[in-house]
């Protein structure tokens, strides 16, 4: 294979071949600090949901405490407080979160199910069918997704506003 050791000029070079790959990947994520940081947000956020039925004690919809006065401060009853209805914030955070990262991962993997399948598709067709799917993705990366959703958003107004309307007159 490939020697391990290269002389140049009487300087030994060492340990050329003796990193494999993931250990290149590695030194280069943990050299990016805010990688580093990203992933430990994440981490901590999986494992509150993970053992959210631990440490959540009462579920999404439950009420601590009955109305009126329902606003309760940060307790042992309810870490975060209870919001105007009396429900526990933490267990509805923590609920959300939940939610929140399901949605996320199985976004992921259909976003790369269907990339990896045009893509495929294109770069064994080729031609026209490349070159479309090519300026669709350089659309998509040259326009930024909020200023279409504005767009769209200026361009057309809503129905329910305009139902509400007429029914108020």
């Amino acid at each position: 294979m490939f020697p391990t050791r290269i002389s140049t000029q009487g300087f030994a070079l060492t340990d050329v071949a003796s990193i494999s790959p993931r250990q290149m990947a590695f030194r280069r994520f943990v050299s990016h600090k805010a990688a580093v940081v990203c992933t430990a947000i994440l981490f901590i956020l999986v494992m509150f949901v993970i053992f959210s039925p631990l440490t959540a004690r009462y579920g999404v919809n439950e009420s601590v405490r009955k109305p009126p006065n329902s606003f309760l401060p940060p307790q042992s009853l309810a870490w975060l407080g209870t919001d105007d209805i009396g429900r526990d914030l933490y267990s509805r955070l923590i609920y959300g979160i939940r939610v929140s990262l399901i949605i996320g991962f199985f976004s992921a993997i259909i976003s790369v199910a269907l990339g990896c399948v045009i893509g495929a598709v294109a770069g064994f067709r080729g031609g026209r069918f490349d070159d479309v799917v090519m300026r669709v993705t350089d659309l998509f990366l040259a326009f930024p997704f909020l200023v279409a959703l504005l767009v769209v958003r200026n361009t057309h107004p809503p129905e329910e506003c305009e139902e509400e309307d007429d029914e108020a007159d």
